[in-house]
């Protein structure tokens, strides 16, 4: 059986390297006339290595790290952290590793910009959070390319140079209460929040308007979003100040996960509209107070008052 890998980049390589495994005569095509795509290197003018992209390897890349032993490649330099410098010649070290204490030395170099700073923060708290399976798989890796067992663990600095077992310490309960206290509010916001969200407005470039029982009106542009995973009827009442609230059309009965709009008509008294003043509308789902929201009255002005 033959095989055509079009590309010679990572993906392109790992591919090959998988068919031959499995006893396929693969041929790889490359527009280039150096492989690893991204990953490449060279070497300018002045004898200085360039690397296409960061040749950076953490000791939790099992499947990279077992790519390079199958293929030969040479043996990888461990270092603590890279020497690299920014566009304005500003020079940091990116420290390499896992842990909050490698998440915080990132955050302070002076060449990290807020983009790689959230970028690299993610990577290591996904790899300290490593569930106890993976920590396992990572093992096998190891021992099929002839590491030791227990590289990938967790443990701290302390731990690894100087054999001391893990104790909890001040910081590790300050970051427990930090979590405890986000999930708290968390946990907080979604239960109390209300199951619509409801936005009433005048109608643009809509005028107050006298009804024939001499009532002065408002017309409004009602929205609503519905947040729950079920239908929910809405009634709307009028609170403040006394008046007549009239919604055009239906019932109101907003689509889960959906958003609603109507029209809405205030009247309210002569001897109360004049002027400017604000309206205070309920939203009521079968007998149960949703929302409140407030808006403003339009009516003519109180000449006399002036």
């Amino acid at each position: 059986m033959k095989a055509l890998v079009m590309g010679g980049g990572m993906a392109g390589l790992c591919a090959a390297a998988d068919l031959c495994d499995f006893g396929v005569e693969v041929h790889l095509v490359e527009a280039t006339d150096i492989l690893g795509g991204r990953a490449t290197s060279w070497v300018d003018a002045d004898g200085d290595t360039v690397d296409n992209a960061l040749h950076i390897f953490m000791p939790h890349y099992c499947n990279c790290l077992g790519f390079l032993t199958k293929v030969g490649a040479e043996p990888l330099h461990w270092t603590q952290g890279i020497t690299n410098y920014d566009e304005r010649g500003r020079c940091g070290l990116l420290p390499i590793g896992g842990g909050l204490g490698t998440l915080l030395r990132a955050m302070r170099s002076p060449t990290m910009s807020l983009p790689d700073q959230a970028s690299l923060g993610f990577a290591v708290l996904v790899s300290a959070l490593m569930s106890k399976e993976r920590l396992d798989a990572c093992d096998e890796i190891m021992t099929r390319i002839g590491r030791p067992r227990g590289l990938i663990r967790y443990a701290s600095l302390n731990g690894i140079e100087k054999g001391q077992p893990l104790r909890v310490t001040p910081r590790i309960l300050g970051y427990v209460a930090v979590l405890l206290l986000l999930g708290g509010a968390l946990t907080a916001v979604l239960f109390t929040r209300s199951e619509v969200d409801a936005t009433l407005l005048r109608a643009p470039g809509a005028l107050f308007q006298q009804t024939p029982e001499g009532r002065l009106s408002n017309l409004y542009i009602l929205k609503l979003v519905n947040k729950a995973n079920h239908d929910l009827p809405v009634e709307l009442r009028l609170e403040e100040p006394p008046g007549r609230l009239t919604v055009a059309g239906a019932p109101l009965t907003v689509p889960a996960g959906r958003l609603l709009q109507s029209s809405v008509l205030v009247e309210l008294e002569p001897e109360v509209a004049r002027g400017r003043h604000d309206v205070v509308v309920s939203l009521y789902s079968n007998g149960r107070e949703l929302d409140r929201v407030k808006t403003g009255f339009i009516g003519p002005r109180n000449d006399r008052a002036r």
